[in-house]
């Protein structure tokens, strides 16, 4: 049964096993869904090019110098929506952004050296964000579960 984006269950294997580990060979991934090596590698590139999936390094930015990991709720004016996600989009310490409801417009999760370039972030590249009204900052003390594989 192939679900609304077109996925069917070889497609949806595929991704499982290469959530768990994404440098999984082909050929082990073909084997154990008894599929050719290159009906995978063909499932594999349409997931890509159709924006399913992407394979990355997920790195812990607390071992490459990056000690401070703070959430950031922005409160923005409705009018500006746009203009305050395209401004955001564009700060590299930025690694996620969502579009949220709730007590805030955007939910934000960035990765900094010390806290003194935390500060210099928000004065110098978040709050002159013309729309951005409030911001509420939370430093991650640690994390307790950060997976990136889930059930579906």
């Amino acid at each position: 049964m192939k679900n609304p984006y077109g996925l069917d269950h070889v497609d949806m294997k595929i991704i499982r096993m290469l959530q768990r580990d994404g440098r999984t060979p082909n050929t082990d991934i073909a084997r154990e869904l008894g599929v050719s090596e290159s009906t995978v590698r063909n499932r594999i590139s349409r997931l890509i090019d159709n924006k399913v999936m992407q394979i990355v390094a997920v790195a812990d930015p607390f071992k490459l110098g990056l000690d401070v990991a703070a959430m950031i709720k922005i409160h923005s004016d409705i009018k500006k929506v746009d203009h305050v996600a395209a401004e955001l989009g564009k700060i590299n310490e930025i690694w996620y952004i969502a579009l949220a409801t709730g007590r805030s417009t955007f939910d934000i999760e960035v990765y900094v050296k010390n806290i003194h370039q935390l500060h210099e972030l928000l004065e110098k590249k978040i709050w002159p964000i013309d729309g951005i009204e409030q911001t509420e900052t939370s430093v991650v003390l640690s994390y307790l579960k950060r997976e990136y594989c889930w059930n579906f």
